[in-house]
This record gives structure tokens, sequence and C-alpha cells, in this order.
């Protein structure tokens, strides 16, 4: 479990790139390790829900620019 303490809000901002294909692989690729063998349609929305869940919680931000 994470907490959030004053000094987390000193944070600097920084600039990454993600996509949802570049999640879909890491996702496919570890759900293989389990053991499991994810249709490309399953990986393809395991990946948009995580980009979701990320974009939710403030960790990305979505970008319009494409």
């Amino acid at each position: 479990m994470s907490s959030h303490r004053e000094e987390d809000a000193e944070m600097k901002e920084i600039e990454i790139t993600m996509d949802t294909g570049e999640i879909g692989e890491f996702v496919y690729n570890r759900l293989v390790e389990e053991g499991m063998a994810p249709s490309a349609n399953e990986v393809e929305m395991l990946s948009h829900i995580f980009f979701d869940f990320l974009i939710e919680k403030s960790v990305i931000r979505e970008n319009d620019d494409e």
C-alpha cells in the first residue's frame, strides 16, 4: 500500500511517453510468464483498461497531439 506524505507534494514532474501497444506487449509477456495464453483481443482490452487506470490516478496524462 502506498500513502501520500507532505514531502511527496514536492516531487518533480517528468515527461515519459507510453502507449497502449507498449503496455500490451508488457502485459502479454507477463501473462505468458505466468503460464497464461491471452488472446490479442484480451491483451488489447487489458492494455486500455490499465492505461485508463493510470490516467484516473493522475500517474499519466493523455497526449492529444496525435
